[in-house]
Order: structure tokens, then sequence, then C-alpha cells
């Protein structure tokens, strides 16, 4: 279990960025309409940073290439999102203020370990390999 136990963990943390960024792809407006009643300036082109950091990150972490990087992305963006969004710890906030702080020791994890088994991280011959 511990040789797939990486690439679960991989798949996990990266397909609720990668879901949640192709939701704000799907519907920009409402992701917009989100970063506004946070109190953040420029909304719309926000709300596009935000998708595309999501995916590209989410894509980077699930293949393990340069995991380590997306990871730590991923941690900046999830602390962000903690100070905009779910500082509300005593009331209906509180849920997804934890369930952040998890996320963030996951991805933590990752930056302090990379990517573990079946990742594309390593290179052999200009080409990438799996590496086991």
């Amino acid at each position: 279990m511990t040789q797939y136990a990486p690439i679960i963990g991989r798949i996990l943390l990266g397909l609720l960025f990668l879901i949640a960024g192709i939701s704000k792809c799907m519907d920009l407006n409402a992701a917009a309409a989100l970063v506004e009643a946070g109190g953040l300036p420029f909304p719309m082109i926000l709300a596009v940073i935000a998708a595309v950091i999501e995916i590209g990150a989410a894509t980077l972490l699930i293949l393990g290439y340069k995991s380590r990087y997306a990871a730590s992305v991923l941690v900046i963006y999830t602390l962000a999102t903690i100070i905009f969004f779910d500082l509300d710890v005593a009331g209906s906030g509180q849920i997804n203020f934890l369930q952040n702080l998890a996320i963030m020791g996951g991805l933590l994890y990752a930056v302090a370990y990379g990517s573990g088994g079946y990742a594309l991280d390593a290179k052999k011959n200009n080409s990438i390999i799996l590496n086991k």
C-alpha cells in the first residue's frame, strides 16, 4: 500500500482543485460574484486566475510533475482562500476553515516529500518516464 499511497493522495488532493477550477470555467460569472462577495477587486480577472491556478497546479500535482512546486502554489492559494473567505470560524465558515487547514496539511506533505511513486518527475534521456 505504501507504494500506491502517494499517487492516490496526489489524485485525491488534485481532483478537489481540478473540479473546482473546471466549475469556475463553466460559470465564470458565478465565480466572479463569489470573489466580489469576498470584497476583492477585479472579480472577473481574479476568477479566471483562480481557475487557471486550480486547473494547472492540480494537473501537475496529479501527474506528479513538478509536484512540489504545484503543491506550494496550492498551499498559498488555499491560505489566500482562508484569509479572504473562511475566517468566520465562529459561524458557518468554521467547517470550510478546518477543511482548508486539512487540505493545506496534505499539500505541505507533498511539498516536503515530493510526488512519491508513479510520477512524471523523473527524466531520462530527455523523455519523461514513470518513477516508481
